[in-house]
């Protein structure tokens, strides 16, 4: 079949060929084997680099194993994410992300899509934007909302209240905010891994954090304490192992 596909791993194999697992909108995951991409003349290795983003034509396997890779025409590279440095490890650390995350062979056209604006903000970001922490946030918030765990930070995740005080608790395994009322009926104390304060502006960045368009966030920079609990909420969701 043939799909779109960004590459988010490459390894060489054998003498001439390569293994690439791509994240396409029809397949979601998919890893496959590229046969003679390694070869001076092939017309996939262009196609095949890392964060590349191109128009493929692979053949699933009728049972287990590795699809096949036939074709591959670049559509886009993203020159700036290998040129500097701190931005190949804001793009490389989105890519594992989504390797830990996603199971193979399951459709994902929003996060194909979400990645693909992503990296395109991340390599169009100003030159004095290093950290770029709002994109890797806003990201993150997304792509667990995209796949289930859509975090609330409006009203109280048990009797679905309104919450209006000057601040909130945030309880990850709750996926939301709770209330006063239903906080004090929590059947343990809490941890910092597993529910934090937040004020009034906290809030509000996180709420642009997941409405926001990516290209609109390469000038905010994230606090600490909510860079923390983002990747603690999607670790906890997800059941992604450090």
């Amino acid at each position: 079949m043939k799909t779109s596909a960004i590459c988010l791993r490459v390894r060489n194999w054998r003498e001439s060929s390569r293994i690439v697992t791509l994240l396409t909108p029809d397949l979601g995951l998919v890893t496959a084997v590229a046969r003679g991409a390694r070869r001076p003349k092939s017309r996939l290795a262009a196609a095949l680099d890392l964060f590349a983003r191109s128009e493929i034509t692979i053949y699933l396997p009728k049972t287990s194993g590795l699809a096949t890779l036939s074709d591959a025409e670049l559509i886009t590279r993203y020159p700036a994410l290998t040129a500097n440095y701190e931005r190949f490890l804001i793009a490389a650390r989105l890519n594992q992300f989504l390797l830990r995350a996603l199971l193979p062979n399951h459709p994902e056209p929003r996060l194909y899509t979400l990645l693909e604006t992503t990296l395109t903000a991340i390599a169009q970001a100003p030159p004095e934007c290093n950290e770029l922490s709002g994109l890797v946030g806003s990201f993150l918030l997304k792509a667990v909302s995209f796949l289930g765990f859509r975090p609330r930070f409006d009203r109280c995740t048990i009797c679905h209240q309104s919450i209006n005080s000057s601040s909130a608790w945030f309880i990850i395994r709750r996926g939301g905010l709770l209330c006063p009322t239903c906080l004090r009926k929590e059947d343990k104390p809490l941890s910092q891994n597993e529910g934090v304060e937040l004020k009034t502006a906290e809030l509000e960045i996180l709420k642009t954090l997941l409405h926001t368009p990516m290209a609109k966030l390469t000038n905010l920079t994230l606090p600490v304490s909510l860079t923390q609990l983002i990747n603690l909420y999607a670790e906890f969701h997800l059941n992604i192992k450090k």
